[in-house]
């Protein structure tokens, strides 16, 4: 009866619930991961929803989430700037150091070892410097574009919570 399934009935002769018989291993296999699919869509939704409705507290007005996003972008060039100036001064000193270093090779003399280093150490900087200004540009970029997207969604989720009783 358990491998053709069978049928639970109460002592008047009433059928309760039928059992049905195990499925195959293929078609339990299959079962488990469409249930494992469905509890993550569940989970991703109710993600989502806790997600929008932060934001909704967050930002009460369009103008609010703009304002942040605005002022992330302005931190993000106060970054570059900052970096720029750094950058400015070492390009300052590595040009006086090189000047230095010329003027002893054509006077005939060596180059002191500590002058080598401290000109390689300031390349070094220098171009871990442009490297993070170009970061911070794309990193400028691509949040503009995020934020272009998030102030879509948050259009789309004011909407539907107008439309809600």
């Amino acid at each position: 009866a358990i491998q053709a399934g069978y049928d639970v009935v109460s002592g008047s002769g009433m059928k309760i619930r039928h059992v049905a018989p195990p499925k195959p291993a293929e078609q339990q296999k299959a079962d488990d991961q469409a249930q494992a699919q469905k509890k993550a869509a569940e989970k991703a939704a109710a993600e989502r929803a806790r997600d929008d409705a932060q934001m909704l507290a967050a930002y009460p007005t369009e103008h609010d989430l703009s304002d942040a996003q605005t002022a992330q972008l302005a931190m993000i060039d106060q970054y570059i700037q900052s970096t720029q100036i750094s950058l400015q001064s070492q390009e300052k000193s590595l040009t006086d150091m090189l000047s230095h270093a010329a003027d002893l090779e054509r006077t005939g003399k060596p180059i002191p070892a500590t002058l080598s280093r401290q000109i390689e150490t300031l390349r070094a900087n220098v171009e871990k410097q442009k490297a993070y200004i170009a970061a911070k540009q794309q990193e400028k970029v691509d949040s503009a574009a995020k934020f272009e997207t998030e102030l879509a969604h948050y259009r789309e989720v004011r909407a539907k919570t107008r439309s809600q009783p």
